[in-house]
């Protein structure tokens, strides 16, 4: 491998894992939420205590658009490299210190209010991470592999929310369910410390992007890249993000952060069956990002995306028949290959739309706020909507509206696959 190459893949590699380890301690709340609302809301109905801990996960998302703002600002205009480290080291100290929280049988109201406040911090950081990995990774990124580098990034995304999924998985074998709730939980978060420290060696040994150090050579940093984003050149570019990261976040809230409990809770499997289908799920989703990615740099993305969100629109309803007629895997089966082929392209097309000087707080904003409104208010919404008309078929509105909404978007979107970016 030539000493281009090395560091190409080093820089990948470092932004995608790193990214990675991050979303285990953003996601592993949700694998325990039905503990967790237990733990933390027991003065409270089991319902509204289950709501309760939805809504603290959506909490952490609907921060995500302050994290992209904050980082965004601080990756434009000192650099993407300081940025990474400083926001995987936020999330790491905040996931040991839930793994060490009293429960409110211990300390009261003070249990969740500590609770909420490390949830909002681990939203701060992972809002600014996962859009500085992207602009990281498409700045140093070949035109002509582009899709491939920035889809690799979701592979270790995706490696995190999979670590998260087995480490669950592997708890609620090794622990009864006494055990799980006095400690065994616990474990998971505290799990974190390892995260923390081997996201920040992978990251220090990191060069900057050399399009923003072309930047800061000319002296062209934007002062405040915010108030450039929200003008009137750019904002039709936001609205664009927002409307592909909204499939992209209803893909990750729905069809895996929520499955598990769905499966659980409405097709009657055990909960140790459901984070067993949903971890090789994951894998089967996982290992086909790249290839789309790489896909999508010969073939064009435009093109993959469209027919991709045709897909959820047709399928997702068949799907959902099969899961719940218990052909399970069959209908996750079908879920896990429209999800890699829409986020396998969806990163590399995110990170086209905006000029070097604002790319990383571009991205911050549009793919944040989705995130917050689509992936972090999906569980609370479907549970909603499952309790309110009682049919375990209405969550498949939701990503139907998703994939036409996407649809629509990528047909607007000018497919700029192999083009310098600017």
């Amino acid at each position: 491998m030539s000493e281009k190459g090395a560091s190409s893949f080093k820089i990948v590699l470092a932004s995608s894992l790193g990214g990675g380890l991050e979303m285990y301690d953003f996601v592993i709340y949700i694998f325990f939420t039905p503990i967790i609302a237990q733990l933390f809301f027991s003065n409270i109905s089991h319902f509204i205590a289950m709501l309760t801990a939805f809504a603290v996960f959506a909490a952490g998302y609907l921060v995500r658009p302050l994290g992209g703002i904050i980082f965004g600002h601080f990756g434009d205009r000192v650099g993407r490299k300081t940025g990474l480290i400083v926001s995987i080291s936020m999330m790491g100290l905040c996931t040991i210190l839930i793994g060490c929280l009293p429960t409110y049988a211990q300390i009261g109201v003070l249990a969740p209010i500590l609770l909420i406040i490390l949830r909002l911090l681990q939203g701060i950081a992972v809002g600014g991470d996962l859009p500085g990995a992207m602009t990281f990774v498409s700045e140093m990124a070949p035109p002509k592999s582009r899709g491939e580098k920035c889809a690799w990034i979701y592979f270790g995304v995706n490696f995190g929310t999979l670590l998260a999924s087995a480490v669950a998985s592997l708890l609620v074998l090794i622990f009864n369910k006494a055990q799980m709730h006095n400690y065994g939980w616990r474990c998971a978060f505290i799990f974190g410390a390892v995260i923390l420290f081997v996201g920040i060696y992978m990251r220090r040994n990191m060069d900057e992007s050399k399009l923003f150090r072309m930047l800061q050579n000319t002296a062209s940093l934007n002062t405040f890249p915010l108030r450039s984003v929200l003008n009137k050149k750019h904002i039709g570019s936001i609205i664009l993000g927002i409307g592909l990261v909204w499939l992209w976040a209803v893909i990750l809230g729905q069809i895996f952060l929520y499955m598990p409990t769905y499966l659980h809770v409405q097709s009657g499997i055990s909960m140790k069956d459901a984070l067993f289908y949903n971890t090789i799920n994951l894998v089967i989703f996982t290992v086909l990002i790249p290839l789309f990615g790489r896909i999508s740099d010969h073939y064009g993305r435009k093109r993959i995306g469209l027919l991709t969100c045709i897909g959820w629109v047709l399928l997702s309803y068949p799907a959902y028949t099969l899961i719940i007629s218990h052909y399970t895997f069959a209908g996750l089966l079908i879920f896990a290959v429209l999800s890699a082929a829409f986020i396998g392209i969806a990163p590399a097309m995110l990170t086209e739309l905006f000029p070097t000087a604002l790319r990383y707080t571009a991205i911050g904003v549009s793919y944040n706020v989705s995130f917050a409104i689509f992936a972090g208010l999906t569980p609370l919404l479907l549970t909603y909507l499952i309790g309110t008309f009682h049919s375990p078929m209405v969550v498949t509105l939701n990503i139907i509206v998703a994939g036409l909404v996407g649809f629509l978007t990528i047909g607007i979107i000018p497919d700029r696959a192999t083009q310098v970016l600017p």
